[in-house]
C-alpha cells in the first residue's frame, strides 16, 4: 500500500512529442559494448497485459506506475506488450550506454536519467491521449533550477535538449508511504516524473557555470582510433560526464573545449580501448584546469575483463 502526499511542485513542463526517431537508444558498436554482459545494467524488461495497471520496482529501487490501457487503442484488452526501462544513475551506466551529459544548456548536475519504451511484436507503441506513465526515485533534498530534458539523436549521438517544446512531462517533489520488509510504515521523499511519450529523459539542476576557455586534448599512439577508443571527462564535484571528440580522422588526439576552470576538485579523465586482438586498454588520471589549454600524452595499460570492470565500478 502506498499513500501519496504532495509536498511541493518543483517544476512543470508541458508540450508534445512528435518525432519518434529522436528516442532511439544509441547502440553503435563501441569498445564498451562487450562489458554490458559483465556489468549489471539498471534495466527492467517485462511483459505486461494491456488491460491491467501496474506498480513496478526497478533495479535502482525506483517506482514505476503504468496506467491500464496506456498504449494504442488498437490493442485488444487481453493482449500483452513488452516494456523496457533503462536507468542511468552512475558514471558507469552512462559509459555502458554510450551516453554522456552533453546538452544545450552547458554544464549540469544530473540527478537521474532514464529510457522508457514499449513494443508489441517488435513494433513501437504510442501512449494514448490522456494516459501517462509515472516514475519516482528517492532523493533526500529538493534541488533548485530544475530542468527536465529529452535525448535527441543526431549523427548517432544522443544530446540532451532542455529547451525544445517537444516534451510532455511534469516533475514534482513529493513524499509517499511504503511498507518495509518488517511491515512498518515508511515515508520516502523524492521526485515523481510523469511522461506521456517514450524515449530518453534526464532530470538535472542547471549549474549556471560560465566557461573559462579551458580545453584539454589527449594524445594517443596511432593504434588508438575513433572506432576502438572512448574517452571521457568526469566532474568530481557534480554528476557530469562528457565525451572527448577526435579532432579528425587523421588525428590521434581526442579533445574537449570551453570547459570551466576547476575550483577545488580536479576533473578525472578516463580512456577505454579495445584493439583488434580483443585486448582492453585503460587509462585514468586527474587534471586541474586553470583556464588554459592542456595536453596529456596517454599510455593506456592492458587490463582483462575483471580488472576493467573493477576500475569502472569505482567511478
Amino acid at each position: 500500500m502506498r499513500k501519496y502526499i504532495f509536498i511541493l511542485v518543483a517544476t512543470c513542463l508541458i508540450s508534445c512529442v512528435k518525432e519518434r526517431d529522436q528516442f532511439i537508444p544509441n547502440n553503435e558498436d563501441y569498445p564498451t559494448n562487450a562489458l554490458k554482459s559483465l556489468i549489471p545494467s539498471k534495466s527492467l524488461q517485462v511483459n505486461l497485459k494491456h488491460n491491467k495497471a501496474y506498480e513496478l520496482t526497478t533495479a535502482n529501487n525506483s517506482y514505476l506506475e503504468i496506467d491500464n490501457g496506456v498504449f494504442a487503442a488498437s490493442l485488444e484488452n487481453n493482449s500483452s506488450y513488452d516494456l523496457k526501462v533503462i536507468e542511468l544513475t552512475s558514471y558507469v551506466d552512462y559509459i555502458l550506454q554510450n551516453v554522456d551529459h552533453e546538452s544545450n544548456i552547458g554544464i549540469t548536475n544530473t540527478l537521474y536519467s532514464f529510457y522508457i519504451s514499449a513494443e508489441q511484436d517488435g513494433n513501437p507503441l504510442d501512449v494514448q491521449e490522456g494516459k501517462s506513465m509515472k516514475i519516482r526515485f528517492t532523493s533526500e533534498n529538493m534541488g533548485s533550477n530544475l530542468a527536465l530534458g529529452y535525448g535527441q539523436l543526431k549523427d548517432n549521438i544522443l544530446k540532451w535538449d532542455y529547451y525544445s517544446s517537444n516534451l510532455n512531462s511534469r516533475v514534482s517533489y513529493i513524499a509517499w508511504e511504503t511498507i518495509d520488509e518488517n511491515g512498518q510504515m515508511k515515508t520516502e521523499y523524492g521526485y515523481e516524473i510523469i511522461v506521456n511519450s517514450q524515449g530518453w529523459y534526464s532530470l538535472v539542476t542547471k549549474e549556471g557555470v560560465s566557461n573559462a576557455g579551458s580545453s584539454i586534448c589527449l594524445n594517443y599512439n596511432p593504434i588508438y582510433t575513433n572506432e576502438n577508443t572512448a574517452s571521457y571527462l568526469l566532474m568530481n564535484d557534480k554528476n557530469y560526464i562528457s565525451k572527448l571528440k577526435m579532432i579528425n580522422d587523421n588525428s590521434s588526439s581526442f579533445c574537449l573545449w570551453d570547459l570551466p576552470a576547476t575550483d577545488e576538485d580536479p576533473y578525472t579523465i578516463i580512456s577505454i580501448s579495445k584493439t583488434e586482438d580483443g585486448q582492453y586498454h585503460y587509462f585514468k588520471t586527474d587534471v586541474e584546469m586553470d583556464g588554459s589549454a592542456d595536453e596529456i600524452n596517454v599510455f593506456p595499460s592492458e587490463l582483462n575483463f575483471d580488472e576493467l570492470r573493477t576500475e569502472l565500478e569505482k567511478l
